[in-house]
C-alpha cells in the first residue's frame, strides 16, 4: 500500500457521448476515483497498475442512494443544503464539498491535489434547480490541508451573478437563505451511530443515503492508504469524495468521507480534522467554524 510520500498518480481523460469529458485521479491505493460528469452507465477502463477494487462502486449491499428531492419534506434536506458540488474552471464536477463558515468550504485533500485552487463550490445543485443559477464560490486561498486526514480548507469569494448582486451586502441573512453551515462535531462517536451521507456521486445532482443501513461501523482510526480512517456503511460513489458524514439526529458532521472498499466506506473522524485545522490556521479563522462536542 502506498504511503503518504510515496504515491502513484494516474490521470485518464476520455470523451463520453462525444461531448462530456471524464477525468479520473488516482492518488494512492485506497483513494476513491474522481469522475467528471460521468453518466451512471459509463465504464472507465481499469489501468494495469491499479487494484481491481479501485474502480468498484462503494455501494454497500442494496443501492440506497436517492435524489435529494425525495427527502425535501424531511429534516435531512435542510441538513444537507450546505453541501456543494466541486467543479473545475471548465464547469465539470469532480468532488463534493461543504460550507463550514460564510467564506470557508471543506473537501478532501485528494480533491485539492486534482484542482488546487482552480475550483468553484456550487450550492443547491439539485434536480429541480440544475438549470438555474446557484450560489457559487471560487477559491481564493487554500488555508490548510493534510493528506493523513485527507482534508483541505478553502477560503472562498462569491462568484457574482445578476441574481445575487442585490443580496451581497446582507451577510447573515444571505447565509441563512443559502442553507447556513454544517456544524463540525469534535466529540465522542459510537459504533452503530445512525448517519446520513449526501453528495454528488459521479458529479450528478445531489443524492442522499438516509437508509437504515447508513451507520458508523468503526470509531477507532486505523491507517488505510496513509489516512487515519474509520468505517461507515453509507452508500457513495466516485465523486462523493469530500462528503460530510452527518449524525442523523443533529446533522453535525462526525467524519469526512474519502473512499471505500468492498463492504464498507472510509472516512476521517472530524475530531482529527478539527485538531489539525486549529494548528494550521490563525485563531480568528478557527473561530469562524461552528463546532460542537469538543472539549
Amino acid at each position: 500500500m502506498a504511503g503518504i510520500t510515496s504515491r502513484t498518480k494516474f490521470y485518464a481523460v476520455t470523451r463520453i457521448r462525444a461531448a462530456l469529458a471524464v477525468a479520473v485521479l488516482a492518488g494512492m491505493t485506497g483513494m476513491e476515483p474522481v469522475a467528471l460528469a460521468a453518466a451512471e452507465s459509463d465504464i472507465i477502463a481499469q489501468p494495469a497498475n491499479m487494484p481491481a477494487w479501485f474502480f468498484d462502486r462503494r455501494i454497500v449491499g442494496e443501492n440506497n442512494l436517492e435524489k435529494i428531492e425525495a427527502a425535501k419534506t424531511s429534516k435531512y434536506y435542510d441538513m444537507t443544503r450546505p453541501i456543494a458540488i466541486v467543479k473545475d474552471t471548465t464547469g465539470q464536477g469532480f468532488c463534493t464539498g461543504w460550507r463550514v463558515a460564510e467564506d470557508l468550504f471543506v473537501t478532501n485533500y485528494h480533491c485539492w491535489e486534482f484542482g488546487n485552487c482552480d475550483v468553484v463550490f456550487e450550492l443547491d445543485y439539485e434536480t429541480a434547480l440544475a438549470g438555474e443559477k446557484h450560489a457559487k464560490f471560487r477559491c481564493e486561498e487554500v488555508l490548510a490541508r493534510n493528506e493523513q486526514y485527507d482534508y483541505a480548507l478553502y477560503q472562498v469569494a462569491r462568484v457574482s451573478d445578476d441574481d445575487a448582486k442585490e443580496d451581497l451586502g446582507k451577510g447573515s441573512q444571505l447565509l441563512a437563505k443559502e442553507g447556513g453551515v454544517i456544524t463540525m462535531w469534535g466529540g465522542k462517536i459510537d459504533v452503530g451511530q445512525m448517519l446520513i451521507v449526501a453528495g454528488h456521486p459521479q458529479a450528478r445532482t445531489k443524492e442522499i443515503d438516509r437508509s437504515k443501513n447508513c451507520k458508523l461501523a468503526s470509531v477507532e482510526p486505523e491507517e488505510m492508504g496513509g489516512r487515519q480512517t474509520i468505517r461507515h456503511t453509507c452508500d457513495t460513489e466516485g465523486g462523493s469524495s469530500g462528503s460530510p458524514v452527518l449524525d442523523r439526529e443533529t446533522g453535525y458532521a462526525v467524519a469526512l468521507h474519502w473512499g471505500g472498499e468492498d463492504g464498507y466506506n472510509m472516512s476521517i473522524p472530524m475530531s482529527l480534522v478539527l485538531n489539525d485545522i486549529e494548528k494550521a490556521v490563525d485563531a480568528k479563522t478557527f473561530k469562524k467554524l461552528t463546532i460542537a462536542g469538543r472539549k
